[in-house]
């Protein structure tokens, strides 16, 4: 697609946008192609544009200004949910895209700086109708829904994540309200100004997508020597998104958003290309383990049932019995497990570690435990289903197989944007705010109740003056 684009460093995390000149809508809105301006905000800065068109000029014919929205996450705004109509595990989180604050610095920026003399009827965020949230970031843990929002002038937007496990959830939660550093240029936002048609186009996916991604590197160099290798579902469904991803990095522009009709097509065709169908792994066929990929091999199922036997053999029946039971009862959560195991002496080594680390890696222990089974007298993994990956054709990169062409439609966005995160002495700026409001209002709640305490007082005492006025008392 012929495009050009004008992208800027904006502030220190170096926020990039990008706005597609081929836009109808841009055009048909008369925004000028090049920002005028930038208003500093926070460690960042806000884009202002100028219209170009009469036609949409005040009643006193002066020039409309639009800015870009800010982006900005608030970690604090984050909570988890169960969502039951689609059964996932769901964190909600809040992303502002202006405010009456932002407003008025905009028109400050402009009068101060510019010396423009403009008021405050001039100047909107760009009147985007519809955005849509993506990551690049691979993770097995969540996915970001192919939603777009429809908006309306909104000033804050709501968005969410899917999980699987709620574990992965909570954690993800508190990783927002303790570290949302780690959360900066995670996310994207991708706006539109109208509801576009679908465009398309023919691509060609190619086995590079795959060999060129992080994970494929990573199984690679650690089974150099393999011609097959197995996979679980979540780390086979990993590697196809990974070059999913990748294929849809080759071939459009960060501004595009591809259908999810389509992606699922790349996804199929990579999986062709890419698995050699599926085995189950049994007791009679351990000998498959040492090919299959584990994230820790130390907490690979084998290998747990391994420790778990040798320790069995050398406890007290009373032990063994609490050992099986801690695994086999299906009401303990996987924390539950670990920390129970721990107390035997098992996966012991986790105390060493911050109370934080100790937990997320007795969880881990906990959930690969409820991957075995106890057959009587010995430990021994479930049977799991494994995709089987041919890595010596994908490292010959055989081109009359591992090359497919193929339709796909996609939306061309006008502006994406990154994700930025309030920063710790931002929200600790907000609290504190927060905090004198709360002591203001308390501060009249008190006076309040003070007063009334005072008027009681005041009414006993003069019940008390009036029981001891005669009852012959001449009044009047």
């Amino acid at each position: 697609m012929s495009s050009s684009a004008i992208k800027s460093d904006i502030g220190t995390a170096e926020r990039q946008a990008e706005i597609t000149q081929e836009s109808l809508s841009w055009s048909n809105l008369q925004i000028s192609q090049r920002a005028i301006g930038y208003v500093p905000y926070l460690d960042y800065s806000i884009a202002v544009y100028e219209s170009l068109d009469s036609s949409v000029k005040t009643e006193a014919k002066k020039i409309k200004y639009f800015y870009t929205p800010v982006v900005l996450l608030d970690p604090r705004s984050a909570k988890y949910q169960y969502h039951q109509l689609i059964e996932k595990h769901t964190v909600i989180f809040d992303v502002t895209l202006w405010d009456d604050d932002i407003q008025q610095r905009v028109v400050s920026y402009l009068n101060e700086e510019m010396k423009l003399n403009a008021d405050k009827s001039q100047i909107n965020v760009i009147p985007f109708e519809k955005l849509i949230l993506t990551t690049d970031v691979h993770s097995n843990a969540f996915t970001c829904p192919k939603e777009w929002k429809f908006i309306q002038m909104h000033k804050v937007v709501s968005f969410r994540l899917l999980f699987e496990t709620e574990d992965e959830a909570i954690k993800t939660v508190e990783l927002f309200k303790t570290s949302p550093e780690q959360l900066n240029s995670v996310f994207n936002i991708k706006f539109s100004l109208s509801n576009k048609t679908l465009n398309s186009k023919e691509i060609v996916i190619s086995i590079e997508s795959v060999v060129n991604g992080k994970m494929f590197s990573k199984l690679n160099q650690k089974f150099s020597k393999s011609n097959e290798i197995y996979l679980t579902a979540d780390d086979a469904k990993a590697l196809l998104v990974e070059s999913v991803d990748n294929v849809i990095l080759e071939s459009f522009s960060d501004s595009d958003v591809v259908s999810s009709t389509s992606e699922e097509e790349i996804y199929r065709i990579l999986e062709r290309m890419m698995t050699s169908g599926k085995e189950i792994v049994t007791a009679q066929k351990a000998h498959m383990w040492n090919s299959v990929f584990w994230n820790d091999d130390n907490y690979r199922p084998d290998k747990i049932a391994s420790t778990l036997n040798e320790v069995h053999l050398k406890t007290d029946k009373e032990t063994q019995s609490k050992i099986v039971a801690a695994i086999s009862d299906s009401s303990k959560s996987s924390l539950d497990i670990g920390t129970t195991l721990e107390g035997y002496g098992i996966s012991s080594e986790n105390s060493r570690f911050a109370n934080s680390e100790r937990e997320r890696r007795l969880r881990k222990f906990g959930e690969n435990c409820l991957k075995l089974e106890w057959t009587g007298d010995r430990f021994v993994p479930k049977p799991l289903e494994l995709t089987r990956i041919n890595l010596s054709s994908i490292r010959n990169k055989q081109v009359c197989r591992y090359f497919r062409k193929t339709r796909v439609s996609y939306f061309s966005g006008t502006l994406s944007m990154s994700v930025n995160v309030v920063q710790n002495d931002r929200i600790t700026e907000l609290v504190k705010k927060e905090t004198n409001v709360v002591q203001s209002i308390q501060q009249k709640l008190d006076d309040v109740s003070k007063h009334t305490q005072q008027q009681e007082a005041l009414d006993q005492d003069l019940v008390g003056v009036e029981d001891s006025v005669p009852s012959d008392f001449p009044w009047y």
